[in-house]
């Protein structure tokens, strides 16, 4: 079975290896898909080449242009979590492609929890429920705080079992 075929909706007394299999892989894929950033404190004056970091200087890691990088993904504007299962690709922090927990000393603690909690999450909610696009897709992006949606992602979600709205 293929990561994006259709996974039958599994019952809650016995879900077959096949569908628990094809969601875990799908969730993987698409959880990789969202980039986080980080910060650094320098602690002491830097120097990086010609530059000079003072200390208490913050630097973030611009994870928004490490995965927007068409020489590292080839098609960084398109959605495709498979790109995540096609590659060996680790969210762990060895891979700097893609690390939102960090990398080296102070990667994040919790990052196997942050993961393993998300994909319980992202499962039972795939499980329960049918969601569909409330109205059409449009993946327009403003920068406030962080990159966002312009306009807020809408869905709808049907219990599995029930009839849509």
């Amino acid at each position: 079975m293929q990561w994006w075929a259709p996974i039958p909706s599994p019952t809650r007394t016995s879900p077959t290896y096949t569908s628990s299999s094809a969601l875990s892989r799908r969730l993987s894929a698409c959880t990789h898909q969202a980039h986080q950033s980080w910060a650094r404190l320098a602690v002491q004056d830097t120097h990086f080449g010609k530059h000079v970091v003072p200390a208490g200087t913050t630097a973030m890691v611009n994870m928004w242009a490490i995965s927007h990088d068409k020489a590292v993904w080839g098609d960084p504007w398109v959605f495709r979590p498979e790109r995540f299962t096609e590659q060996d690709l680790s969210v762990l922090g060895s891979d700097l492609r893609l690390a939102p927990f960090g990398s080296g000393r102070r990667v994040c603690p919790g990052r196997m929890m942050g993961l393993l909690t998300v994909k319980l999450w992202l499962g039972r909610l795939q499980q329960e429920y049918e969601w569909l696009p409330a109205k059409p897709i449009k993946l327009a992006e403003c920068l406030r705080l962080s990159m966002e949606m312009k306009k807020p992602l809408l869905c709808r979600s049907v219990r599995r079992g029930e009839e849509a709205a």
